[in-house]
Order: C-alpha cells, then structure tokens, then sequence
C-alpha cells in the first residue's frame, strides 16, 4: 500500500486553527455558513490571506484587485502558485477570526513577514448562537478553473470592447455576492441596486438598471446596463450568461478566463 502523506501546508493550516482561533467565533453569527478561508502559496511560503465566498479566492490574481507590487508577484509567479481553503463551510465571523488569525502568524511584508495583504484583517466580535465549529470543513486544496491566468487591466479593456452586447433574453447567474468595483462607482451602484437582485435576463437588468437612474442626478446614476454587464463578464468568474464563462473569440488575442 502506498502512503500518501497530507502536504503540510495543509497540516499547518489546520493546526493554526484548532490552536489558535477560540471556539465562540465558530458560534452561530446568523449568517449562512457558506464562507471560508484562504490561503495562497508560493511553493511553502504564504504570500495572501483571504475570506469570503464563491469564487472570492480567484479574486486574487484580478487586476484592479491587489496592490501593482502583488499583481506584479501573481504575473511573475502565476504558473508556481498554489491556493488553499485554511476552512471553509463556516460563518462570516468565522472567517474573518481565521484570516485575521493567519494574517498575524505569516505577517504582512511590511512587518517583515511574507503576505502581499494591505491590511491586517479585523476580529469581529463571536457569534452568540450554538457552537458550530464541528461542522467546520478542514483545510484543503483549492480547485482553480482551467486556462486561470492573471488578467492585465488592457486585455481586459480589450475584451470588455470586443465583447458583443446581450441579446435582451440571454440568461444571467451571477457567482458572488462580492461587489468587485471600487465604492460608489457607477459600476459599484449596479451591482447593488441591479445584480444583488439577481435578474434572471439581461432585459431583467437593463429594467432595473433605468428604474434606478429614474429622476435621479448624474453622480447617482448607474449609467449602461449593458456596459456593465459586459465589463462584469469578461472580469473574472463573476458571472454566467447562457450558463456559460466569458469565451472571448480566438481574433481576441486574450486566453479564456473560466469556461464550463
């Protein structure tokens, strides 16, 4: 029989949290216990702490998302990179205590540790309800999509242009309840006034989209559903039209993000 030993970033993930993170944080907090945790490796080193939800954890390799000094990293490095879940199936507060609890033990670059992270995490206060962290899923590998690469702010532009607008009854599924543009954006408002409400078409979104800018002044208006949508789509895996990823055309120049 052959023995396959668990990799040990796995066992030190795992042995963080059980030593480290009090159990009232694993406590009902009254949200759904779809989150997680996580980690990005580069070979034993750990360069990102994370949390959040549904593909959150790609987020990471984005443009737009990280500092340039981190975009620069995932550019150089993608192909070595490695992403773990420290724990997933948890509450929110949950994952904020690990992350916040991980973020000290590898420290910030700053502080002369290892993490590309900006900021130190928070330790939100535990949750009040019963004790869930039996329920806690262990550490383990992260799966990335196929074709995953970093996308440069230009292919992207370049594919949000050569992106063709939606036919009004093409289906949408959006894959996060993370809001990826910068706050109080034209992009930011539509996400949260149009795509929080999950519309099932893109004649759905463009509805809501002009309901909202309805007598509204321009600093406050959402501006072209269609726009947004497509800048949405060909972003990263945040969103499925006609259940399927962004597939740019080969004429694109531009690898596919995620396809199904």
């Amino acid at each position: 029989m052959t023995f396959n030993p668990k990799d040990s970033r796995i066992e030190l993930l795992d042995d963080l949290i059980e030593k480290n993170v009090p159990h009232d944080h694993f406590c009902d907090d009254g949200t759904e216990r779809r989150f997680y945790s996580y980690v990005w490796f580069h070979g034993p080193v750990a360069i990102y702490v994370g949390k959040g939800c549904g593909p959150r954890y790609l987020k990471f390799v984005v443009a737009g998302y990280n500092s340039v000094v981190a975009l620069a990293y995932v550019r150089k490095h993608f192909k070595e990179l490695e992403c773990f879940f420290a724990a997933s199936e948890i509450t929110e507060s949950a994952s904020f205590a690990i992350e916040h609890m991980l973020i000290g033990y590898f420290r910030l670059r700053s502080e002369g540790g290892s993490l590309l992270n900006g900021k130190p995490g928070r330790l939100p206060a535990p949750g009040s309800g019963a004790d869930l962290s039996h329920l806690r899923q262990t550490a383990s590998l992260a799966p990335l999509p196929p074709n995953l690469e970093p996308l440069a702010n230009g292919k992207h532009v370049l594919a949000w242009k050569r992106q063709p607008t939606f036919a009004p009854t093409d289906r949408l599924t959006l894959t996060t309840d993370n809001n990826p543009w910068a706050y109080n954006t034209p992009g930011y408002r539509f996400f949260e006034a149009v795509m929080r409400q999950r519309p099932a078409t893109v004649a759905d979104a463009i509805s809501m989209a002009k309901a909202h800018d309805g007598g509204k002044v321009r600093t406050e208006r959402i501006g072209s559903a269609q726009g947004h949508l497509r800048w949405l789509y060909t972003w990263g895996p945040h969103l499925i039209v006609n259940d399927q990823f962004w597939r740019p055309s080969p004429e694109a120049g531009i690898r596919q993000w995620h396809s199904t």
